[in-house]
């Protein structure tokens, strides 16, 4: 044999029973060396052949070709796989089972020459055409693999089924007219697309049948899932109508389909307008119009027709129980009419609602509102009253000493926001008021009057009234305390002289006794009111024939003058004097006047 040379050569014999083993041998000489050599066994089973037989069957039935049963899709199947040792020698370790799938169980693993076995198996039904190959192996005594497949057929019925609702600008409007949309306006439509079969759908596309653009966020829906797809456009005039279509395919190579139509009617621009005045003025905020509270409220409500479609059934009505009055209820576009109503004013910050509302041609209603204000305010008068430049609201009041000017001042201010005329100040202290002929007096201003008289005794209690009316005939008025005290101040000194010394404290000047000596008193009224009733008196009657006065002024004096007779020793000769105010109030004082009396200027 030449280098890489192949040759075959060939022994025959006849089988024997059982196992059999045999080993061939080669040698061969080389051009040098030493000769080589190969051996490689053999072996074969003397005894007849093995063989495996396998029937598939699908919930008992044997379906060689397809399409086989129908079975629900997610249904579960029963597989069947009857298995025979069609051979002369025994079979063990037998497996069953789906080709690609999970082992079926099977009652026993060996199995004689010429014995079956039946083996199960479930599995969930899938959707469209399927092939179940089953697949069985088992070894022979000499572990030599014996096998056998055999195919089975089923069809995994499903619905697919798709539901579509076609809605416009939010309405399911399946049926004519739809909603009404201006003429001109956005138009939305939604497309809400349900899977209600029980298999999953892909290549989901919905479209429109007059063209709009349709947008959808998924194309695979699973069973019972939803998507919104959207769509846009302009109105159009008149009745409108489209038909949104909804499409998908299974994975089996059928296709679910769903249609919807919508509606919707065009309509011409319908608009209405409420302008609402009150007392002819359009008003924004309650202080912006000031009315006297009780006086007369007109209100007027300007109603317009501002789109291009008449409407009909016009009514005006106001959230605070106004009547309202209006000349017609129809109006054609463009077309205004002036509705009225009255009250009265009320106090305090006001505020009413007008609304507006009509039948438009399209069976729908317009409406409009206007909100306007006042403010009912009051007249409104102030007065204030001083004496004597005191404030005399107090129970005692202003201080006036008695006698004196009682001078009142009124100042009068007109607090509220109408003009005031007719204006009167009265005072129950009886005082007359002079205001200087000022009657009248505008809103926010001041004017001042007074009155004068004469302090007298005592608290002295008043009160000051102004009243004013408006040019509507609202009354104002105003009060203020305005007392005061007739204020006094008495008080009388006496200053007692002997012989011209005012001799306060002893021993006083030296005298001789028994001789008469002069005494001088001066009573002064060093008060603030005049003293009566006075009376003079000394310890030695001097005091008799003194021209005493009948009356002291404030500040006033007079002066009495008499002699009198000297005693011995250390003595005194006291003065005193007594008096009432003008208001009844005594007063009295007491000098003292010491002197020494002596028997002759050297004894002392």
């Amino acid at each position: 044999l030449q280098p890489a040379e192949i040759m075959s050569c060939y022994a025959f014999g006849t089988a024997i029973e059982g196992p059999f083993s045999n080993l061939g041998t080669v040698t061969a000489t080389p051009t040098c060396g030493s000769p080589i050599s190969a051996t490689n066994p053999s072996n074969y089973f003397g005894g007849g052949g093995s063989e495996l037989q396998l029937r598939t069957l699908v919930n008992f039935q044997d379906i060689g070709q397809p399409p086989g049963p129908s079975v629900p899709m997610g249904s579960t199947i029963t597989w069947s796989y009857v298995v025979k040792n069609m051979g002369q020698l025994s079979l063990s370790q037998l497996a069953v089972g789906d080709l690609n799938g999970p082992l079926a169980a099977c009652p026993k693993s060996t199995l004689q020459p010429g014995e079956s076995v039946t083996c199960t198996a479930t599995s969930t039904a899938a959707a469209c055409q399927n092939t179940h190959v089953g697949s069985a192996t088992a070894r022979n005594p000499s572990n030599q693999e014996v096998s056998a497949i055999d195919a089975s057929f089923y069809t995994g019925t499903f619905t697919a089924k798709l539901d579509i609702e076609t809605a416009v600008n939010g309405n399911n409007a399946d049926a004519p007219k739809g909603p009404y949309i201006e003429l001109g306006s956005a138009v939305n439509w939604t497309y809400t697309v349900t899977n209600i079969g029980n298999i999953q759908l892909t290549n989901v596309r919905v479209a429109d049948d007059l063209g709009a653009l349709v947008t959808c966020p998924f194309d695979t829906l699973n069973a019972g899932a939803s998507m919104v797809c959207k769509a846009s456009g302009i109105a159009v005039s008149g009745q409108f109508r489209n038909i949104g279509t909804a499409a998908g395919d299974t994975t089996c190579g059928t296709q679910a389909s769903a249609q919807d139509a919508s509606h919707y009617f065009g309509t011409l621009p319908v608009s209405i307008d409420i302008q609402k005045l009150t007392n002819g003025q359009d008003v924004a905020q309650p202080s912006a119009l000031v009315i006297p509270t009780g006086s007369a409220v007109q209100w007027t409500y300007t109603v317009k027709n501002t789109g291009q479609a008449p409407l009909t059934g016009v009514v005006v009505s106001d959230d605070k129980g106004v009547t309202v009055t209006c000349p017609k209820a129809e109006l054609q576009p463009a077309e205004s009419m002036t509705c009225t109503g009255s009250g009265t004013a009320v106090s305090g910050d006001y505020s009413n609602i007008g609304s507006v509302v009509a039948q438009t041609p399209y069976g729908g209603t317009v409406n409009d509102s206007d909100t306007s204000y006042y403010q009912g305010v009051s007249a409104s008068i102030d007065i204030e009253t001083t004496t004597n430049d005191q404030e005399d609201d107090s129970l005692a009041g202003a201080s006036v000493v008695v006698t004196q000017t009682v001078k009142r001042q009124y100042t009068i201010t007109n607090t509220g926001p109408f003009n005031l005329s007719g204006l009167v100040v009265t005072d129950t202290s009886g005082l007359t008021v002079d205001c200087l002929g000022q009657t009248a007096l505008a809103a926010g201003a001041s004017m001042t009057c007074t009155a004068t008289g004469t302090s007298t005794c005592g608290n002295h209690a008043g009160t000051s009234t102004v009243t004013a009316s408006t040019s509507t005939g609202q009354s104002a008025t105003d009060s203020d305390l305005n007392n005061y005290t007739g204020a006094e101040t008495p008080s009388v000194t006496i200053v007692s002289k002997v012989n011209g010394d005012d001799a306060n404290t002893s021993p006083g000047p030296k005298l001789i006794a028994g001789l008469a000596w002069g005494v001088t008193h001066v009573v002064t009224n060093n008060g603030n009111i005049r003293i009566s009733s006075i009376a003079l008196t000394d310890e030695k009657g001097t005091t008799s024939s003194c021209p005493v006065a009948a009356t002291l002024d404030p500040g006033q004096s007079f002066t009495c003058t008499g002699v009198f007779t000297a005693d011995s020793g250390q003595a005194h000769n006291h003065g005193s004097v007594t008096a009432r105010s003008t208001c009844g109030t005594p007063v009295s004082d007491t000098d003292p006047a010491y002197y020494q009396g002596c028997t002759f200027l050297g004894n002392c």
